[in-house]
Protein backbone atom coordinates (compact mmCIF):
# COMPACT_ATOMS: atom_id res chain seq x y z
CA UNK A 1 0.00 0.00 0.00
CA UNK A 2 1.17 3.90 -1.22
CA UNK A 3 -0.35 6.15 0.81
CA UNK A 4 -0.28 9.80 1.09
CA UNK A 5 -1.52 13.25 -0.35
CA UNK A 6 -2.48 13.19 -4.35
CA UNK A 7 0.38 14.10 -6.36
CA UNK A 8 3.36 12.96 -4.05
CA UNK A 9 4.11 9.86 -6.85
CA UNK A 10 2.89 7.19 -5.46
CA UNK A 11 1.82 5.87 -9.04
CA UNK A 12 5.06 7.06 -10.36
CA UNK A 13 6.37 4.50 -7.92
CA UNK A 14 4.65 1.85 -9.64
CA UNK A 15 5.98 2.96 -12.95
CA UNK A 16 9.48 2.59 -11.44
CA UNK A 17 9.28 -0.82 -9.89
CA UNK A 18 7.30 -2.27 -13.08
CA UNK A 19 9.96 -0.74 -15.33
CA UNK A 20 12.98 -1.40 -13.24
CA UNK A 21 12.08 -5.22 -13.17
CA UNK A 22 10.38 -5.45 -16.59
CA UNK A 23 7.06 -6.36 -15.25
CA UNK A 24 3.72 -5.44 -17.17
CA UNK A 25 0.98 -3.14 -15.23
CA UNK A 26 -2.15 -3.73 -15.04
CA UNK A 27 -4.98 -1.14 -14.12
CA UNK A 28 -7.93 -2.40 -12.19
CA UNK A 29 -10.41 -0.03 -11.70
CA UNK A 30 -13.22 -1.48 -9.12
CA UNK A 31 -15.50 1.29 -10.15
CA UNK A 32 -15.82 -0.11 -13.67
CA UNK A 33 -16.26 -4.16 -12.29
CA UNK A 34 -19.88 -5.27 -12.37
CA UNK A 35 -19.30 -8.03 -10.57
CA UNK A 36 -17.17 -10.62 -8.31
CA UNK A 37 -17.28 -13.20 -11.63
CA UNK A 38 -16.22 -10.14 -13.77
CA UNK A 39 -13.06 -9.25 -10.76
CA UNK A 40 -11.95 -12.81 -10.98
CA UNK A 41 -12.13 -13.45 -14.54
CA UNK A 42 -10.31 -10.26 -15.03
CA UNK A 43 -7.98 -11.36 -12.35
CA UNK A 44 -7.36 -14.91 -13.66
CA UNK A 45 -6.35 -12.93 -17.05
CA UNK A 46 -3.36 -11.28 -15.62
CA UNK A 47 -0.08 -13.33 -15.90
CA UNK A 48 3.15 -14.46 -13.71
CA UNK A 49 5.13 -11.76 -12.96
CA UNK A 50 2.89 -8.96 -13.20
CA UNK A 51 1.99 -5.69 -11.06
CA UNK A 52 -1.74 -4.98 -10.90
CA UNK A 53 -2.47 -1.77 -9.55
CA UNK A 54 -5.42 -0.84 -7.65
CA UNK A 55 -5.16 3.05 -7.82
CA UNK A 56 -7.03 4.94 -5.22
CA UNK A 57 -8.61 2.09 -3.21
CA UNK A 58 -10.10 4.31 -0.65
CA UNK A 59 -12.80 5.84 -3.37
CA UNK A 60 -14.24 2.67 -4.11
CA UNK A 61 -17.37 1.65 -2.16
CA UNK A 62 -17.73 -2.11 -1.61
CA UNK A 63 -20.07 -3.70 0.38
CA UNK A 64 -19.80 -6.94 2.58
CA UNK A 65 -22.83 -8.63 1.05
CA UNK A 66 -24.17 -8.95 -2.66
CA UNK A 67 -24.71 -5.89 -5.58
CA UNK A 68 -25.96 -2.74 -4.41
CA UNK A 69 -26.83 0.30 -5.48
CA UNK A 70 -23.80 2.28 -4.31
CA UNK A 71 -21.09 -1.48 -5.24
CA UNK A 72 -21.08 -4.00 -7.66
CA UNK A 73 -18.40 -6.24 -5.69
CA UNK A 74 -18.33 -7.19 -2.70
CA UNK A 75 -15.13 -6.95 0.29
CA UNK A 76 -15.23 -10.05 0.05
CA UNK A 77 -14.57 -10.77 -3.35
CA UNK A 78 -11.75 -8.29 -3.15
CA UNK A 79 -10.27 -10.12 -0.46
CA UNK A 80 -9.97 -13.32 -2.10
CA UNK A 81 -8.01 -11.92 -5.46
CA UNK A 82 -5.42 -10.11 -2.84
CA UNK A 83 -4.67 -13.53 -0.85
CA UNK A 84 -7.29 -16.04 -2.35
CA UNK A 85 -7.08 -19.13 -4.93
CA UNK A 86 -8.16 -16.28 -7.44
CA UNK A 87 -4.60 -15.00 -7.23
CA UNK A 88 -2.29 -15.60 -10.15
CA UNK A 89 1.07 -16.87 -8.31
CA UNK A 90 4.02 -14.26 -8.58
CA UNK A 91 1.59 -11.02 -9.13
CA UNK A 92 2.52 -8.73 -7.17
CA UNK A 93 -0.89 -6.10 -6.05
CA UNK A 94 -0.09 -2.64 -5.45
CA UNK A 95 -2.86 -0.54 -4.32
CA UNK A 96 -2.45 3.34 -3.49
CA UNK A 97 -4.63 5.66 -1.22
CA UNK A 98 -5.19 9.23 -0.49
CA UNK A 99 -6.76 8.54 2.99
CA UNK A 100 -5.82 5.04 4.11
CA UNK A 101 -7.91 5.76 7.34
CA UNK A 102 -11.29 4.77 5.19
CA UNK A 103 -9.96 1.54 4.48
CA UNK A 104 -11.21 -1.52 5.82
CA UNK A 105 -9.04 -3.05 8.58
CA UNK A 106 -9.87 -6.47 6.86
CA UNK A 107 -8.39 -5.37 3.67
CA UNK A 108 -5.33 -3.86 5.07
CA UNK A 109 -4.40 -6.40 7.39
CA UNK A 110 -1.08 -7.94 7.45
CA UNK A 111 -1.21 -11.02 5.13
CA UNK A 112 -3.27 -9.04 2.66
CA UNK A 113 -1.02 -5.68 2.68
CA UNK A 114 2.69 -6.80 3.05
CA UNK A 115 4.47 -3.55 3.32
CA UNK A 116 2.90 0.10 3.72
CA UNK A 117 4.89 2.68 2.40
CA UNK A 118 4.04 6.62 3.13
CA UNK A 119 4.62 8.77 0.24
CA UNK A 120 4.93 12.42 1.65
CA UNK A 121 5.49 15.86 0.55
CA UNK A 122 8.76 16.55 -1.88
CA UNK A 123 11.50 16.68 0.54
CA UNK A 124 15.01 19.30 -0.03
CA UNK A 125 16.87 16.16 -1.15
CA UNK A 126 14.39 14.58 -3.52
CA UNK A 127 13.60 17.70 -5.53
CA UNK A 128 17.81 18.52 -6.04
CA UNK A 129 18.12 15.05 -7.01
CA UNK A 130 15.17 15.72 -9.60
CA UNK A 131 16.70 18.66 -10.49
CA UNK A 132 20.00 17.15 -11.44
CA UNK A 133 18.38 14.20 -13.37
CA UNK A 134 15.81 15.94 -15.16
CA UNK A 135 18.15 18.90 -16.52
CA UNK A 136 21.21 16.62 -16.38
CA UNK A 137 23.43 18.88 -14.45
CA UNK A 138 25.87 18.12 -11.29
CA UNK A 139 23.81 17.86 -8.53
CA UNK A 140 24.09 20.95 -5.78
CA UNK A 141 21.81 22.22 -3.41
CA UNK A 142 19.83 24.63 -5.05
CA UNK A 143 16.55 24.26 -3.32
CA UNK A 144 15.96 23.85 0.84
CA UNK A 145 12.62 23.36 1.85
CA UNK A 146 11.57 25.26 4.45
CA UNK A 147 10.81 24.17 8.03
CA UNK A 148 7.03 23.63 8.61
CA UNK A 149 6.48 23.84 4.52
CA UNK A 150 6.40 20.64 3.88
CA UNK A 151 3.32 21.22 1.18
CA UNK A 152 4.78 21.02 -2.03
CA UNK A 153 4.47 17.65 -3.93
CA UNK A 154 7.30 16.30 -6.76
CA UNK A 155 3.85 16.51 -9.12
CA UNK A 156 4.43 20.33 -8.80
CA UNK A 157 8.26 20.12 -8.88
CA UNK A 158 7.96 18.17 -12.06
CA UNK A 159 5.40 21.10 -13.76
CA UNK A 160 7.66 23.47 -12.64
CA UNK A 161 10.70 22.18 -14.52
CA UNK A 162 8.55 21.00 -17.23
CA UNK A 163 7.94 24.83 -17.85
CA UNK A 164 11.31 25.36 -18.39
CA UNK A 165 13.10 22.68 -19.69
CA UNK A 166 15.80 24.08 -22.13
CA UNK A 167 16.93 26.52 -19.13
CA UNK A 168 17.65 24.94 -15.75
CA UNK A 169 18.33 28.47 -13.90
CA UNK A 170 14.55 29.69 -14.81
CA UNK A 171 13.54 25.75 -13.53
CA UNK A 172 14.88 26.21 -10.27
CA UNK A 173 13.74 29.86 -9.49
CA UNK A 174 10.38 28.18 -10.61
CA UNK A 175 10.75 25.58 -8.52
CA UNK A 176 12.15 28.03 -5.87
CA UNK A 177 8.83 30.23 -6.01
CA UNK A 178 6.56 27.28 -5.23
CA UNK A 179 8.24 27.89 -1.07
CA UNK A 180 7.45 31.78 -1.25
Amino acid sequence: LFYGPPGTGKSSIVKAIAQTYDLDVFFMSLKDIESDSELFNRISDIPPKSVVLFEDIDTVAVTNTKSTETSKITLGAVLNVLDGMFTPNGMITIMTSDHPDKLADALIRPGRIDKKFEIGYATSDQINDFIAHFYDIEREDWIAVPKGLHTVTMAAVTEAAKMHMDDSNAGINLIRNLFS
